[in-house]
This record gives C-alpha cells, sequence and structure tokens, in this order.
C-alpha cells in the first residue's frame, strides 16, 4: 500500500512538473514560426507602359454670376469659341435699368458731397453732416459699381480657347447663378495621367538613369508623341504606393481628341539594372513612411530592411529595386508581431509559379 502511494505522488509530481516546463515554453521569448519567402531574381526591362485614357488639358464647368432668362443661346456641342467671345447671355433689359436708377442716384450724392464738402471747408456746417454726405454718397458709388458690374455678367464669355462639350440648359430657361450652362474644354493640350511605381517616380523626379518619356495611343499605331511637359506627385496617391505621372501634349491643331486610350512608354537609354521579386505581403510601410521587410538570415535572426519598391507583378509579386538581393527571405505574414533581432523558425510558402520557397 505504501508503494502505491509513492509511485502515484511520483506520477502526480512528474505531471505538475510537465505543466509547469510547458507554461515556460509559452511564455515570452518563444520562437516564434513565420511564413517566408526567397527574393527572386528579374530579369531586367528597359520600357514599361502604363495605360492612361486622354483627357483635355482643362475642363471648365461655365455658368452665369446671376440669374436671369436666357435671351442668346445658339450653340452646337463641339462648337468652337475664341478667347473673349459670347457663349450665351441673359435678357438684359432689368439690369440696364438697374444700372440707370444706381447711375441717377450716384450723381445725385456726388453733387450733394461736393456741395458739403465747400460749406465745410468754409466753416459753414458742422463735420457730422459733411461725413454724413461723403458716406451716401461712397455707398451710391458702391451700389452703382455692383449694378454696372451685374450687366457686365449677363454675358458668358469664354475664358480661354476651346470648345463646347456639353450643353446644359436651353434658350429662353430661367437659370439660377452659378448654374452649369455648358461645360468649356480646352484642346490646345492633351493631359495623359499614369500611376507609376516607386522607382520610377525617383528616377523622373532626379532626371537620373536616362528615363524618357513618350506617348502612344491604341487607335494610331506605330506614332509616338513626346510630351511637352511632364509632372509627378512627390507623394504616393491613395493606398497603392504609385506616383501620379502627368504628361502634356502639345496639340496646336486639335488633331488629338480626348478620351482615347493608350500608353505611357516609360524607357531608359542607360544604367539599366536588375531587380528582384517578393510576394506583396512581404512589404509593409512604418508610420515614418517608405517601404520596409524583415529579412530573416540563416540563423532566423530577423532584421528590418528599407527598400524601394517597383512595379506589380503577377501572381501577387511585387518588383524590389534596391535594399533587398535575390536569394534573401523574408516574412510575409505577421509582420506586425516581428521585432529588430527577434529570432524565429521559419516554414515556405507557396512562389508565384506554384512551388515552395525555402
Amino acid at each position: 500500500m505504501i508503494t502505491i502511494r509513492k509511485n502515484m505522488l511520483l506520477i502526480l509530481s512528474s505531471a505538475i512538473m510537465a505543466v509547469s516546463c510547458s507554461g515556460r515554453h509559452d511564455a515570452p521569448g518563444t520562437v516564434r514560426t513565420v511564413d517566408v519567402a526567397t527574393a527572386e531574381s528579374m530579369a531586367d526591362t528597359s520600357a514599361r507602359k502604363y495605360p492612361f485614357i486622354s483627357e483635355p488639358y482643362r475642363t471648365a464647368e461655365l455658368a452665369f454670376r446671376v440669374g436671369g432668362h436666357i435671351a442668346q443661346l445658339d450653340v452646337q456641342e463641339g462648337q468652337f469659341f475664341r478667347r473673349g467671345e459670347v457663349i450665351a447671355a441673359l435678357d438684359a433689359r432689368d439690369f440696364i435699368v438697374r444700372k440707370r436708377r444706381a447711375a441717377a442716384i450716384c450723381r445725385q450724392a456726388k453733387a450733394e458731397y461736393e456741395r458739403t464738402t465747400r460749406l465745410f471747408k468754409a466753416g459753414n456746417i458742422a463735420e457730422q453732416e459733411y461725413e454724413r454726405a461723403r458716406a451716401d454718397y461712397e455707398r451710391a458709388k458702391a451700389d452703382y459699381d455692383m449694378a454696372a458690374d451685374e450687366l457686365d455678367r449677363t454675358r458668358l464669355i469664354a475664358p480661354f480657347s476651346g470648345y463646347v462639350q456639353t450643353q446644359h440648359v436651353e434658350r429662353y430657361q430661367d437659370v439660377a447663378a452659378g448654374q452649369p450652362v455648358v461645360t468649356f474644354i480646352d484642346m490646345s493640350r492633351i493631359k495623359a495621367e499614369a500611376y507609376v511605381p516607386e522607382d520610377i517616380a525617383a528616377q523622373l523626379q532626379q532626371n537620373i538613369g536616362g528615363r524618357t518619356c513618350l506617348i502612344s495611343f491604341d487607335r494610331m499605331s506605330g506614332r509616338t508623341f513626346r510630351p511637352a511637359e511632364t509632372y509627378i506627385t512627390r507623394t504616393a496617391t491613395g493606398n497603392n504606393m504609385a506616383f501620379k505621372l502627368t504628361a502634356l501634349i502639345d496639340n496646336g491643331k486639335s488633331h488629338l481628341p480626348g478620351g482615347m486610350s493608350g500608353n505611357m512608354l516609360i524607357g531608359q537609354t542607360s544604367n539599366k539594372f536588375v531587380g528582384v521579386a517578393v510576394p506583396q505581403k512581404a512589404v509593409w510601410s512604418p508610420s515614418s513612411g517608405g517601404s520596409c521587410v524583415w529579412t530573416i538570415d540563416n540563423s532566423g535572426r530577423v532584421s528590418r530592411r528599407n527598400v524601394t519598391t517597383g512595379r506589380l507583378l503577377g501572381g501577387g509579386m511585387i518588383e524590389i529595386c534596391s535594399g533587398l538581393k535575390a536569394g534573401e527571405r523574408v516574412a510575409t505574414a505577421g509582420q506586425a508581431m516581428l521585432n529588430e533581432g527577434d529570432t524565429v523558425a521559419t516554414q515556405a510558402v507557396a512562389n508565384r509559379k506554384g512551388g515552395m520557397q525555402q
């Protein structure tokens, strides 16, 4: 009986020790297992295409700044107007009457002010009466200027040379101030906008790498156009980590219409490079900005690496242009749980071709 009790105590002690050891294994400092992928080398591509839909250089919704009855609006969509020409006009009769009334009141106030000024200088009236006459004249003059300005605003003037794209109202219709009358477009230039990755944006901003930009249109096979001007945003747009590139193409004879699909051809004449590719989910953005990955060496130690991203590739991959070499391993999950210097265990993930990366 004593022997049975000793055995039971021994078994219970062993169980307690096992539970205690198990608790120490799950405590902080445990080696974490993370998914990893290996950076793949990429073939060089010296020219890249970025799609766009062409747009007019400028687009404006033209409206009267005063409300009224449309008396003149004889336009066709697609009609050309030079800068300063009248596109439409309101019935101006009421505005003319208001201007004449304001002019008469202003003349009377001015005469009274001049008479009062002479009397004040001669010391025949009090300063208070003089100030009242001056205030009446200034108020009358302001009313006249407003009436004259409103009369001028009864005409809708082309702010630049361009075309009527859309007509929103009809002649004889009553319109409110600010109500769109026509959509007016400037076709002296064509605007193309595309989104490019970080590496292209940096090279275009700094004018390095011999980068050139050409424009091609799908319906004009074999022809390319060199932009007169190019602009690129200084920060990434939205959540796609891309930069907006705007190209302006001279279109003096308006032979290039808007709304055409095409491609921006970003090429390079020198300094070709070979990048590497990693899964998109391996790349993350710290609060300070930029792009980073967690690299894992052969001993399982974690290290943060700043990288420059390039194109989005097929199969959920992204191009890394600098900061990472082919063959290096990167974490593809749980980045928020990792810290500099952590030691982790690794397991392979499927690459874009369906194989396994170790």
